[in-house]
């Protein structure tokens, strides 16, 4: 679970998010649905500006990785306001949480269950190299939550450890 809390001093003239999560997710803005997706290959922009006040607001995001491995997310947005553009770009001004509450995607986050999220690189970085316009996407940057880079290496190499060996291709092998 991922989200943002911003407070806005005047309302919203325009609000735009890009977002792509591993492997399901779903948006919420203020408790209103925005996005429910389940190809993390196809980022999805949607205008937000309808579901945002002056005021406080909540960016949610709720992602399933049915794996072992971390949830995710690219996100890349600006909220525009009479008083300038606010970027929602994911970084670590994202929180995220295992055990949220029951509500919250509406209410204040509880301190003792929220944390700042990790910016873990670029968005060509593998596998999430998306194959899309790097243009539209310069500025998408995934995030998640810290994890234990260590043990996911050593689950990935015990699973790898476990395949079937692909047989040697014909000939010489000095020559391949």
């Amino acid at each position: 679970h991922f989200r943002l809390d911003i407070t806005l001093d005047d309302e919203p003239q325009a609000a735009e998010i890009t977002l792509t999560g591993d492997n399901t997710y779903v948006l919420w803005v203020n408790g209103a649905q925005a996005i429910n997706s389940r190809d993390w290959k196809k980022p999805v922009s949607r205008d937000v500006s309808g579901a945002l006040h002056k005021g406080d607001n909540i960016l949610a995001i709720d992602i399933n990785n049915p794996a072992d491995g971390p949830a995710g997310m690219y996100v890349i947005g600006y909220i525009e306001t009479a008083t300038g553009r606010i970027d929602i770009t994911g970084s670590t001004q994202w929180q995220w949480s295992t055990e949220p509450s029951d509500h919250w995607k509406t209410t204040p986050p509880e301190p003792d269950r929220w944390s700042p999220a990790v910016v873990i690189g670029d968005f060509d970085m593998p596998p999430w190299s998306l194959g899309i316009n790097p243009e539209s996407t310069r500025r998408l940057v995934p995030i998640t939550p810290p994890t234990d880079w260590q043990a996911w290496r050593k689950r990935v190499r015990a699973e790898s450890a476990e395949l079937d060996k692909p047989a040697d291709p014909p000939g010489d092998p000095n020559h391949h």
